[in-house]
């Protein structure tokens, strides 16, 4: 028979763990900028995003790991449900948007929003993720799942209404420093760049345009994969 006492002593170890947990977790902020603005959680608190004191990266927090993404390698950033993309933002300079689509040609794209391979419910939902593409070939998609559930939950539900309210807030934050790299690259662009070197850019910048076309596409289930590698293999040949 468990006895009381004994419950409350676990409880107490229990948070006593948490704290240390949350106190480890400040520490790994701090150690890379982050101690101005509270970073935003899922329920646990093991998967979250923060912004850096000088506004110039977010932080994915993972756990006790922290990865920092300077605003400039952000490229596009989706709010997914079920694997679904509901709202994005990307880069639309011409520099930006070539290595947007760059990233779609080398497959990111297959991971960023697309098909769900369960059956999307229009007033249901079960996962929502904040997925933000990065300028790093080696790991170009970074999540934050703000809400998971084992079971559907209606998407007026209280719990999940307060999370998709942080993904939307983080993307509003994102979008910001997405324009913010966009406008610098079109000040450098039109300080250093001749009209040969513009015109090599809007070639490069219109294959990443249908590139980002076909993706959409594909993820509207209107032409399939292997549809999306064929007609890729024909831009990247011109």
């Amino acid at each position: 028979m468990i006895t009381l006492p004994f419950l409350f002593d676990a409880a107490k170890k229990e948070n006593i763990k948490n704290i240390e947990f949350i106190d480890k977790q400040k520490d790994a902020l701090a150690s890379k900028g982050f101690t101005k603005f509270n970073p935003s959680y899922n329920y646990n608190k093991t998967i979250g995003i923060a912004l850096s004191d000088d506004k110039n990266s977010v932080g994915i927090i993972n756990k006790l790991a922290v990865k920092k993404i300077n605003y400039k390698k952000i490229l596009k950033v989706d709010i997914v449900e079920d694997g679904t993309t509901v709202t994005s933002v990307s880069r639309v300079g011409q520099i930006g948007s070539a290595l947007v689509g760059g990233m779609l040609a080398g497959g990111a794209g297959a991971v960023i929003g697309g098909l769900s391979s369960e059956k999307t419910q229009n007033n249901k939902v079960r996962i929502l993720e904040l997925q933000i593409l990065v300028n790093d070939e080696l790991s170009p998609i970074k999540k934050v799942k703000f809400f998971e559930s084992d079971n559907y939950v209606y998407k007026d539900d209280q719990n999940y209404k307060f999370m998709y309210e942080k993904a939307e807030k983080w993307k509003g934050i994102l979008e910001v420093m997405i324009n913010k790299a966009d406008k610098e690259e079109q000040k450098t662009n039109s300080e250093y760049f001749g009209q040969s070197d513009k015109n090599e850019i809007e070639s490069i910048t219109s294959v990443a345009d249908e590139l980002r076309k076909l993706n959409d596409l594909t993820k509207e289930g209107i032409i399939s994969k292997e549809q999306f590698e064929k007609e890729k293999e024909k831009l990247l040949s011109k």
